[in-house]
C-alpha cells in the first residue's frame, strides 16, 4: 500500500468509525452472506449429547481441579459451596441467553456474532477479542495446574518441584513451567475456566445437525451437570480437611495423601485430573480456531483465517495458525508464554473480569435484540431500562462494601432493580416480528435481567488490579480496531459496492 493511501486512510478514520462501528448484520446475513466467505460449509455431524460432552469437558477440568482449592483456602473457606451455587446460577442464566442467540444465529462466532448483530461491529469485536483472551488465559491456567497434578501422580508433593524458579524475575512470573508449555504445543498440533466452557459449545453451532433442539439442551445441560459437580466436589474437599490446610498445588490429590494417607488414591486422582485438564484444553483450543474463523469472516482480521477446508469441513487455516510459533502474536504461543511465566492468581483475575463482562454484554444484547431488533419497541425505551438496571445493580453491589449502610443500601437498590424490571415487563410490547423460534428464553425479561444483575455483582467482587490490567487490554483492543479493523471492513464494503455495480452494469448490457 502506497504512503498516500495510508495517509488518506488515517485522515478518513473518524468518518470510517462513524460508518462502521455501529453497523449491524441481520441473522440471515450472518447465516448466508457472511458465512459464505469461508467457502465450503462446516460439516454438521454433532448431536446434543456431543455438546453436553464438549461443555462438561471444557468446564469441569478447568474449574474443579484448578480453582476449587485456591478459592476455598484463600477466599471463601467452607462457603465455597455457596460461591459455586451463585456462580452456577449466574452461568445458567447466561447460558439461557447464549442458547436463544445460538438458535437464532447458529454460526460459529458465539458472543462475537451475537453482539455484532445486536450492537454493531465494534461491540462485537470487543466481546470477541475478550473471549479469545479468556481462551488464552484459561488454557494457561489449566496447563500450569496440569503440571501440579502430573507431579502428584508420581508422588512429588513439593510446590514448583517440576518448575524452574529463576532469580531476578518478579514474583508471580519467575516459576517457569516447561511441562505446561509442552502440553499446550502438543494439543495445538493435534488439533490440525471455569464456567466459560459452554461458550465452546456455541462455537460448534455450524456443526450441529439440529441446532434449534440440540443447542439449548447441550448448553444448559452441560452447565447444570458441571454446577452440581462443582458444588459436590467443593463440599467433599472441605469435609476431608480444614480449609486452611488445603494445598495450593493439586488440592484434591494432596487431600487424599495428607489427610487419609492413601498415596495410591492421590496418584489415581492426580492421573484423572491430568486427563480432565487435557480434555478441557482440547475443547477450549477447539473454540479458539472457530472464533478466529468468524472474526475473519467479518474482515476484522485477515480473511485467510476464515477459510474452511472442503474435505475436513473445519476451519483449517485458523487451526494451522495456532501452531505457527514463529508469529509472536499467535494465540497458542501467547498461551504457552503465559503458562511458562505467570502464576495462577494473576491469570484468574483477568479471566474473571473478561468473562463476566462478555456475559453481561450478551444478556443486555438478548434484551435489546428481543425487544427492539425483532420486537416493536423504541430503542431509547430499552436502552434506558438497561442503563437503569445496570446502575441499580452497581448500587447494590457497591453498597455491600460500605459497612454503615450496607443492608439498607442493598435492600434499596435490590428493590429498585426489581421495580425497574417489573415496570419494563409491564410496559414493553411483547409482539415479535417474524416467525417464532422453536426455543427461546421463557419469562423474559426476568432471566436476562437477573443475569445482568449477577454479572455486575460478581464483577465488583474483583480486585482493583484486575480492572487495571483489563483497562490495558481494552486499550489494546480499541487501538487495533481503530488502526486495522475499521479500515479493513470499510475497504471491503467499498469493494463489494463496486463489484455489485459492475455486475449489474454487465447484466444491463447483456
Amino acid at each position: 500500500m502506497a504512503l498516500r493511501d495510508v495517509l488518506l486512510s488515517i485522515a478518513q478514520t473518524p468518518h470510517r468509525l462513524r460508518r462502521r462501528a455501529l453497523v449491524t448484520w441481520t441473522p440471515a446475513q450472518e447465516l448466508n452472506e457472511v458465512r459464505d466467505r469461508s467457502g465450503p460449509r462446516m460439516k454438521r455431524r454433532l448431536e446434543w449429547y456431543d455438546l453436553v460432552g464438549l461443555g462438561v469437558g471444557g468446564m469441569l477440568g478447568a474449574g474443579v481441579f484448578v480453582t476449587t482449592g485456591r478459592v476455598a483456602r484463600d477466599t471463601a473457606g467452607p462457603a465455597v459451596f455457596v460461591s459455586y451455587v451463585i456462580a452456577g446460577v449466574s452461568a445458567l442464566l447466561s447460558s439461557f441467553c447464549y442458547a436463544e442467540f445460538s438458535v437464532r444465529v447458529p454460526v460459529a462466532g458465539g458472543a462475537f456474532s451475537y453482539l455484532r448483530v445486536t450492537f454493531g461491529e465494534f461491540v462485537g469485536f470487543f466481546g470477541g477479542a475478550n473471549i479469545l483472551m479468556e481462551y488464552v488465559l484459561s488454557n494457561a491456567a489449566v496447563a500450569r495446574s496440569f503440571t501440579d497434578y502430573l507431579a502428584s501422580t508420581f508422588g512429588v508433593t513439593e510446590h514448583n518441584a517440576w518448575r524452574i524458579v529463576v532469580d531476578g524475575i518478579a514474583d508471580g512470573y519467575n516459576a517457569l513451567d516447561v511441562p505446561a508449555v509442552g502440553l499446550i504445543l502438543l494439543i495445538t498440533v493435534c488439533l490440525c475456566y471455569s464456567y466459560i466452557g459452554y461458550d465452546s459449545a456455541c462455537t460448534m453451532a455450524e456443526e450441529i445437525r439440529e441446532p434449534s433442539r440440540a443447542l439449548p439442551v447441550g448448553i444448559a445441560g452441560s452447565v447444570l451437570v458441571v454446577s452440581a459437580l462443582y458444588c459436590l466436589m467443593s463440599v467433599a474437599l472441605c469435609v476431608m480437611l480444614p480449609y486452611t490446610e488445603i494445598s495450593e498445588a493439586a488440592p484434591f490429590s494432596s487431600a487424599f495423601r495428607e489427610k487419609v494417607g492413601w498415596r495410591w488414591a492421590s496418584s489415581v486422582v492426580g492421573a484423572g485430573a491430568s486427563i480432565g485438564i487435557v480434555a478441557s484444553l482440547l475443547v477450549a483450543m477447539l473454540g479458539q480456531a472457530r472464533y478466529l474463523c468468524v472474526i475473519a469472516r467479518a474482515r476484522l482480521v485477515p480473511l485467510w483465517f476464515a477459510k474452511v477446508h472442503p474435505s475436513t469441513g473445519t476451519p483449517m487455516n485458523a487451526t494451522i495458525f495456532l501452531v505457527l510459533r514463529e508469529l509472536h502474536t499467535y494465540p497458542g504461543f501467547c498461551t504457552a508464554a503465559l503458562a511458562l511465566f505467570t502464576e495462577l492468581q494473576i491469570v484468574f483475575e483477568m479471566i474473571s473480569i473478561g468473562t463476566l463482562l462478555v456475559f453481561y454484554l450478551v444478556a443486555n444484547a438478548l434484551i435489546y435484540h428481543r425487544y427492539v431488533k425483532i420486537g416493536t419497541n423504541r430503542p431509547l425505551h430499552v436502552l434506558l431500562f438497561l442503563l437503569l438496571l445496570t446502575l441499580s445493580s452497581l448500587g447494590f453491589s457497591l453498597s455491600r462494601k460500605i459497612d454503615e449502610w450496607c443492608r439498607w443500601g442493598m435492600a434499596l437498590f435490590g428493590a429498585i432493580s426489581i421495580a425497574i424490571t417489573t415496570i419494563f415487563h409491564c410496559t414493553a410490547r411483547q409482539d415479535i416480528t417474524g416467525p417464532p423460534l422453536e426455543w427461546s428464553v421463557p419469562l423474559m425479561p426476568w432471566p436476562a435481567a437477573a443475569s445482568v444483575f449477577l454479572n455486575v455483582f460478581l464483577i465488583t467482587t474483583l480486585k482493583v488490579r484486575s480492572f487495571q490490567r483489563f483497562g490495558i487490554w481494552s486499550l489494546v483492543i480499541i487501538v487495533f480496531y481503530v488502526c486495522y479493523g475499521v479500515h479493513s471492513t470499510y475497504s471491503a464494503e467499498e469493494n463489494e459496492i463496486v463489484n455489485a455495480m459492475i455486475h449489474h452494469a454487465n447484466l444491463d448490457i447483456s
